[in-house]
């Protein structure tokens, strides 16, 4: 399930990350087999956008994510022609 928009999606049109244990931070996971709890959100452009707009979002998701995890996204974003900035 999406953590932004709540919607039950496959794993495909997922992201997963992994709170880290040592700093709190989410890392990217996306084989799916890293101990730790998970989050999800959807790979489409309005949940990313509006996980970037609220505050609420930002402050307990995207401002904990590690820089590889936001290359992670980037990677993928470009590969469907999309693009995400953390702001």
């Amino acid at each position: 399930m999406c953590l932004v928009c709540r919607d039950l999606k496959s794993r495909d049109q997922l992201f997963r990350f992994v709170k880290s244990k040592e700093d709190g931070s989410f890392l990217p996971n996306a084989e799916g087999r890293l101990p730790g709890k998970g989050i999800y959100f959807c790979r489409t452009g309005d949940c990313l956008q509006r996980m970037q707009k609220e505050r609420r979002l930002r402050r307990q998701i995207l401002d904990k994510l590690s820089e590889s995890a936001l290359e992670w996204m980037q990677a993928s974003r470009e590969m469907s022609g999309d693009k995400l900035s953390k702001s």
